[in-house]
């Protein structure tokens, strides 16, 4: 099990220096298809963020029972921004599967632009979590 973790880990870190490297760097050049693979990429590695942060939700509450603790609040927290930033990206990316997304419109930019700065955030922090965690056991 720790080394299935470890190679979701790698995944979703490995994602996430992609994303960001090529959105840093995609004006300077021209490779068509790239993002359409990155979709792809992105679309996976945000499932396996839900589904670590949801088990680590469930976890923190099974452990706390009632109460409230700052580790628990920071997990709901997480698991809350996966869930948006997961519904922002397949929103917009089933918009441009469909072809009626334009890019260039204003909106579908700017919440592409919105995914791709947190997709790194999200699903970087996601894979080093899981890493530790995969390190302790």
């Amino acid at each position: 099990m720790a080394a299935l973790k470890k190679l979701l880990a790698g995944y979703m870190v490995g994602v996430a220096v992609f994303v960001a490297f090529w959105f840093v760097f995609n004006p300077f050049f021209e490779a068509p298809g790239v993002w359409d693979v990155a979709n792809y990429l992105m679309a996976a590695a945000l499932v396996v963020a839900l589904a670590f942060y949801a088990r680590r939700s469930f976890k923190e509450a099974e452990e706390i029972g009632t109460g409230v603790s700052q580790r628990c609040l920071g997990v709901d927290v997480r698991l809350y921004l996966t869930v948006g930033l997961t519904i922002l990206f397949l929103r917009n990316w089933f918009l441009e599967i469909s072809g009626q997304g334009d890019e260039s419109s204003v909106p579908t930019g700017m919440v592409w632009i919105v995914v791709n700065v947190l997709v790194p955030l999200v699903v970087g922090t996601a894979g080093l979590f899981l890493w530790r965690e995969s390190a302790r056991r």
